[in-house]
């Protein structure tokens, strides 16, 4: 019974620790892996098998800023290769496996319009083609230019009448002066619109001096606001209410947005933000919220501003200049040496004339002579008398060498715009300083 205890006990460390080992091979990870099968990819241009891989290595590793870089350019060149493997596919009358390819295309790059475009195209081909139309015939059966629909019509109901008016010129002639409210609702009924007018604004009876010629309602309407400090808000579908600049705050509809930033820094946004919109007269001064964990800037005006301060920040979220550097280091020695002669004898046998050398054959007691015969020579031949023949050694030199260069260091910079980049390249070689 302990045995069999003892046994499952084993049995589920095995299985748990099977279980965590994944987790914990995947959470050490740096994309080290998957950005090496990427390169490999992007050599052999495969694109779409790079984007895979680096795509994966940014999961790893988010910070790194060389998987990116890589990742947007295989996105890029992904897309490429499906546009041209479309084209091809279209030339060949294949308008579903083009559609397909234009497909991908758009899904690696989406603000490829002409991907799009391309999709719509291969559509109606694909339509015709199985209605029986001849894509490449440029005319209909009545012999007329073949018109194809690139826009969508919108059909309006036919309970639906849209009012065509055209608006009318008229002059306001009151130098004298005439009654604010007065004017206003003229105006207005000449738009077809209720005014509602605040009571905290209108306590007394206000009289305006304009004299205004060749107007229309809406623009007569826009001097009398800017010259007398007036301001309206969309209370209804055909309702506005006046009131003065210094009521504003309590009519004005507020909305609220948070904008997420990829590259710039919200605390320099937001004063950007602050300083392109100042504060006006009866108006809350805008106050945008940063949060630094999430990179984002939460901002509280009207829908008016807040579509402004979008654009703004659209404009000023831009992607940072930023350039990866190959750098290598090498250790140059440049040594060529060439050599091509006849060297006839060297300075011993040069020197040694009198046969002292294996070039030399002589008569008379020299030792290269020898022999029986030598010896019958000598005892006639007196030895003060010789005869030598010289012949010194001859050296033919052909030699060439030429010294390489040696790969030291290699590695890549990554730097900014406005920032210094740097790399230390070395080796760490312990010194020891105590016994």
């Amino acid at each position: 019974m302990k045995k069999s205890a003892y046994v499952q006990y084993s049995l589920t460390l095995f299985l748990l620790g099977a279980m965590l080992s994944p987790i914990v091979v995947l959470a050490s990870g740096d994309g080290k892996k998957h950005f090496k099968a990427g390169m490999k990819a992007e050599v052999s241009e495969v694109w779409d098998k790079a984007a895979e891989e680096f795509a994966l290595a940014v999961v790893e590793d988010p910070k790194n800023p060389e998987y990116r870089l890589h990742y947007q350019r295989a996105l890029f060149n992904a897309s490429q290769m499906y546009m041209k493997r479309g084209t091809t596919l279209a030339e060949q009358k294949d308008f579903a496996g083009a559609y397909l390819a234009f497909r991908k295309a758009y899904a690696y790059d989406p603000v490829n319009e002409l991907a799009k475009s391309e999709m719509e195209r291969m559509l109606r081909l694909q339509q015709g083609l199985e209605n029986g139309d001849n894509p490449e015939l440029k005319t209909d059966a009545n012999g007329d230019v073949k018109l194809v629909k690139t826009g969508y019509d919108r059909q309006i109901p036919a309970d639906v009448v849209v009012p065509q008016r055209l608006e009318k010129l008229r002059d306001l002639p009151f130098p004298g002066g005439v009654d604010l409210q007065y004017i206003i609702k003229q105006l207005a009924q000449d738009l077809d619109l209720n005014v509602l007018f605040d009571s905290e604004s209108f306590r007394t009876d206000r009289k305006i001096k304009i004299e205004l010629k060749n107007v229309t309602a809406a623009k007569a309407l826009d001097y009398i606001f800017l010259q007398e400090g007036l301001f309206f808000q969309k209370v209804g579908p055909r309702t506005i209410m006046v009131g003065t600049q210094g009521r504003r705050q309590f009519f004005q509809q507020l909305v609220l947005r948070t904008f997420y930033l990829a590259n710039a820094d919200p605390a320099e946004v937001a004063k950007i933000v602050q300083a392109a919109i100042p504060a006006q007269p009866g108006r809350i001064p805008t106050q945008p919220l940063v949060d630094k964990s999430t990179n984002s800037i939460t901002i509280r005006d009207t829908t008016e501003n807040i579509r402004i301060i979008g654009n703004l920040i659209k404009s000023l979220d831009k992607d940072r200049p930023e350039v990866v550097m190959d750098v290598q280091i090498y250790e140059v020695s440049k040594n060529d040496l060439l050599r091509l002669g006849n060297q006839i004898g060297d300075s011993g046998s040069l020197v040694s004339l009198g046969g002292s050398t294996r070039g030399v054959i002589g008569i008379g007691g020299n030792d290269n002579y020898g022999g029986a015969a030598g010896t019958a020579a000598a005892s006639i031949i007196p030895r003060a008398f010789g005869v030598g023949l010289v012949i010194p050694a001859i050296n033919l030199i052909a030699l060439q060498r030429q010294n390489n260069t040696k790969l030291i260091a290699s590695t890549q910079i990554h730097a900014f715009n406005n920032e210094d980049s740097s790399a230390r390249i070395g080796q760490r070689v312990p010194v020891r300083t105590a016994t």
